[in-house]
């Protein structure tokens, strides 16, 4: 269970991140 917590915890942040950059970009 805190192998797929710790996962999804990086996924979600680099869908943040990424998110963030696309912003940047269309801005």
């Amino acid at each position: 269970p805190g192998f797929q917590k710790a996962v999804r915890a990086k996924m979600q942040a680099n869908i943040k991140e990424w998110r963030l950059k696309k912003q940047k970009k269309s801005a």
